[in-house]
């Protein structure tokens, strides 16, 4: 019986936590379209850096460094991911409408 109510409880706060977690990004202020606008333009030239840094690196290793390239890397991926966080804020908005609650 009592090996139940704490399965049970330990079940409960699993979920739980696993709500809150995904859930979280829907807590934090949204990031508005003009600042997605400004991530966007942000990371085509993160991009387009990393990949210029990245073919020279293959072609001349001695003139560009190993760091450079995992700092432009690290750049591209960070913007990203921010990116892709504001597009998970929306589509939480959106399961809002429908009715979800959050």
């Amino acid at each position: 019986m009592r090996s139940r109510r704490r399965r049970r409880r330990i079940v409960r706060r699993a979920k739980k936590t696993f709500i809150n977690l995904v859930f979280a990004p829907a807590r934090v202020p949204r990031i508005s379209s003009d600042t997605v606008d400004l991530l966007m333009r942000l990371c085509e030239i993160a991009a387009l850096t990393f990949v210029c840094v990245l073919i020279v690196h293959i072609v001349l290793p001695q003139m560009i460094k190993t760091g450079i390239v995992v700092i432009s890397g690290v750049a591209f991926a960070g913007l990203l991911g921010a990116i892709w966080f504001s597009d998970y804020q929306r589509k939480i908005e959106q399961y809002r409408y429908y009715g979800f609650r959050i």
